[in-house]
């Protein structure tokens, strides 16, 4: 319980930091910093399992990619319908007091 109010605390914090960063810019953030002021305020994924997270943080990586008429891998549009650059955003502020992102241990099935 003591992890969950230390990581609470920290995003109270951050929270914070990014409302003076956007006082001394005249309101301005760029579009990231207003995704992690967001999450800050409302950090629903505390206290997520980290095998959670990193399920999460696997699907939201993977839906935020795609085939370009190149064959190749890339980014879908940032403001994209479903949003998942900032789904994205918010599991890195997550991740953040970890220092680190979550990792899966193995490779999942999914079955159709």
């Amino acid at each position: 319980m003591d992890v969950m109010r230390a990581r609470f605390r920290h995003f109270e914090s951050r929270r914070m930091e990014l409302e003076q960063r956007a006082a001394s810019r005249e309101g301005m953030l760029s579009r990231s910093e207003w995704w992690r002021h967001e999450y800050a305020t409302n950090p629903y994924l505390l206290g997520c399992p980290d095998d959670r997270l990193a399920v999460r943080f696997h699907d939201v990586f993977i839906n935020n990619t795609e085939l370009n008429r190149e064959g190749k891998i890339g980014l879908i549009p940032v403001l994209g319908e479903h949003g998942f650059m900032r789904k994205f955003t918010h599991l890195t502020e997550e991740s953040s007091p970890n220092a680190s992102l979550p990792v899966m241990s193995s490779h999942r099935v999914l079955s159709w």
